[in-house]
C-alpha cells in the first residue's frame, strides 16, 4: 500500500515539472518567431540598417500586398552574425518612382510634403516599430527619434547566411494614389525621404505599438501628410461588392482622427511647436 501511494506522490511531483517545461518551450519558440527585438544579441555586430544597404552587407525586400500591411525581409550577406538597428519609423517606396531624392523640386512641393514619391507608379507606405524611442511623448504617444523618427526602433538579430521577415502595419502616404499590390517592387527608405511633416513618426510608432487603430492612423496621416481636410476625408465614397454607394468613415471614425492629431501637435516638443496661428492652415483642422 505505502508504495502505490509513493508512485502517486512521485506522479504528481512530476507534473508541474512537465508543465514548467511546457511553458519554457512556448516562450522560446515564440521569441524565435520575432526577429525585431529591442536590443541586440551577444556577439551580434550591431549596425545601422541604411548604412548596411549601402554596403551591400544586407538586402532588404518589401512586399505590399495593401495600403494597411506590408512585410520586411531583411537578409545577411556576410559571414558574421548582424544586429541590424532599425528606425523608429520607416518608409516604403516603389522602385520605379525614383527619379532623384527630389523629383519635382525640392522637400514639400506637390501635394502635402511630399519629396520621395510623385511619379504616379504606386502609393509610398509608412510604418513604425513597436515601442520606439524609450521615454516617450506626453499624453501617451511615444517619441519616434526626433521629429522625423530617425531614432532606433529595435534590431533585427540576423545570423550568416540567413533572411528573417517581420510583418508591420502600415498606412499610405500618397492620398490618391494606386493602391500597392503584389506585382509592385518596393523598397525601404528614410521616412524623410517620403514625407517631412514633423509628427508622422509618432504616429507610426503609435500604429506600431497598437495604441491606436489602422484606419484612425491613416486618417490623420492622410490630414497631416497630405494636408486632406477632414471634409474631405468625411466624405470619401464606398461602394461595396452588391453596387450600393455610401460613405467609407463614419463622424465616428473622422472624430477619432481629428483627437489622434490634435494630441500629436499638443505633444510636440516646445522647440518645435508653430505658432499657434498657422495650426488650422496646416493641418486643415476644419
Amino acid at each position: 500500500m505505502s508504495s502505490i501511494l509513493f508512485a502517486q506522490v512521485r506522479q504528481w511531483a512530476v507534473v508541474p515539472l512537465l508543465f514548467a517545461t511546457a511553458l519554457g518551450l512556448v516562450a522560446a519558440t515564440a521569441a524565435a518567431k520575432g526577429p525585431a527585438k529591442t536590443s541586440a544579441r551577444p556577439g551580434h555586430e550591431p549596425i545601422e540598417l541604411f548604412d548596411a544597404l549601402a554596403t551591400g552587407n544586407i538586402s532588404a525586400t518589401v512586399i505590399a500586398s495593401d495600403s494597411t500591411r506590408l512585410t520586411v525581409q531583411i537578409h545577411n550577406a556576410t559571414d558574421r552574425p548582424l544586429a541590424i538597428r532599425l528606425p523608429a519609423a520607416l518608409g516604403a517606396r516603389p522602385i520605379l518612382a525614383q527619379f532623384g531624392p527630389f523629383p519635382g523640386g525640392g522637400p514639400g512641393n506637390g501635394p502635402g510634403n511630399r519629396p520621395g514619391n510623385n511619379s504616379g507608379a504606386g502609393q509610398g507606405l509608412g510604418f513604425g516599430m513597436p515601442g520606439g524611442m524609450p521615454g516617450g511623448r506626453p499624453g501617451g504617444l511615444p517619441g519616434a527619434g526626433g521629429p522625423f523618427g530617425g531614432g532606433p526602433g529595435g534590431f533585427f538579430n540576423v545570423l550568416p547566411g540567413k533572411t528573417v521577415k517581420k510583418r508591420f502595419d502600415a498606412v499610405c502616404l500618397d492620398h490618391g494614389m494606386p493602391d500597392p499590390n503584389k506585382t509592385m517592387r518596393y523598397e525601404l527608405a528614410k521616412l524623410t525621404e517620403l514625407n517631412t511633416q514633423q509628427d508622422l513618426g509618432a504616429l507610426l510608432v503609435s500604429l506600431a505599438s497598437k495604441r491606436v487603430s489602422q484606419e484612425t492612423a491613416q486618417l490623420a496621416a492622410w490630414n497631416l501628410a497630405n494636408k486632406r481636410t477632414w471634409s474631405e476625408l468625411a466624405a470619401t465614397p464606398y461602394i461595396s461588392a452588391t453596387g450600393r454607394r455610401g460613405l467609407r468613415y463614419s463622424t465616428r471614425d473622422i472624430q477619432a482622427a481629428k483627437n489622434l492629431v490634435k494630441q500629436l501637435v499638443q505633444s510636440r516638443p516646445k522647440s518645435s511647436q508653430p505658432p499657434v496661428r498657422s495650426l488650422s492652415a496646416s493641418y486643415s483642422n476644419d
